[in-house]
């Protein structure tokens, strides 16, 4: 009696976790995202869904390029946390895809999030603009839409809190964009830069000469609590200027010889290990 008592209320669990997360697919069908079964490289699914919604236009801002959303099961009717993924440069670790998803399952980002992710979160990943371009036009020009963007993505699946992951030299345009929507700043817990802390010539001038080091120093004055991850693979990666120069309370510096493609592969889920928030303790009753 006691085991059927324990498959009943794991079942009754699943069906709830089940029915909570097709409620957030819905309300991201119901803002015109399409919304399909998560498969991996190979076309297996794995669990949870991936919508996608294609560039668009509001009257607050313009995205080029299409944004997916990972639901994993675990998801609740409420989100609590929002990890949003920003990928670089995409040439330079080959034909990583065209497509959101295809890009996702280059870097194990989806399945990472099914793994090791905080229940009641999901993945924001906007797409990469190509092999010599990231976000600059969208996000980190003057004027950049990113607040929009993010109060788009809530008024969609709820307010909740966000983490920030970035690789192949998205901390430049992370750095910008935050520092054009200072309000947001506050909104973030953790940041991780998978590489990402360099600038485009792969040379240290541009942290020399402070300039970003201090973008990355007001990022730290205005969320003093804000964790701050950085790693990098051996070639000048930004990390030792960081940590030294920023004034952030909290810097994990990391330096690997993971190749720079495989950083995001062996380190994403790490990170999401130690990032989200509280998670409620359910209790089976026997």
């Amino acid at each position: 009696m006691d085991h059927l008592r324990y498959y009943l209320a794991v079942c009754l669990f699943l069906m709830i976790t089940n029915s909570a997360s097709a409620a957030v697919t819905d309300d991201l069908s119901e803002a015109g995202f399409s919304c399909l079964a998560a498969t991996d490289s190979s076309g297996a699914s794995f669990g949870g869904t991936i919508c996608t919604h294609e560039a668009m236009s509001t009257s607050v801002f313009t995205l080029d390029d299409a944004i997916a959303v990972y639901v994993p099961p675990t998801t609740g009717a409420v989100v609590r946390h929002i990890v949003l993924y920003l990928q670089g440069f995409r040439g330079v670790c080959g034909d990583t895809g065209a497509t959101p998803a295809e890009v996702m399952n280059v870097f194990d980002l989806a399945e990472q999030m099914q793994a090791d992710s905080s229940p009641d979160s999901v993945l924001v990943f906007p797409m990469s603009r190509g092999h010599d371009m990231t976000y600059y036009h969208d996000f980190a020009a003057t004027g950049g839409p990113f607040a929009e963007f993010m109060n788009w993505i809530e008024a969609i699946i709820g307010q909740a809190q966000w983490s920030l992951a970035g690789h192949s030299g998205a901390g430049d345009v992370i750095a910008k964009s935050l520092n054009l929507n200072p309000s947001v700043i506050t909104k973030f817990n953790a940041i991780e830069l998978l590489d990402a802390a360099y600038n485009i010539h792969h040379v240290a001038g541009r942290f020399h000469s402070g300039s970003e080091a201090a973008l990355w120093q007001t990022i730290a004055e205005r969320n003093p609590s804000l964790t701050l991850t950085c790693i990098g693979n051996g070639t000048y990666s930004g990390c030792q200027i960081l940590e030294e120069q920023a004034g952030f309370t909290t810097v994990a510096v990391t330096e690997t010889h993971v190749d720079h493609c495989e950083i995001p592969n062996t380190y994403f889920g790490l990170w999401l290990h130690r990032i989200g928030p509280e998670i409620e303790q359910q209790r089976v009753w026997d």
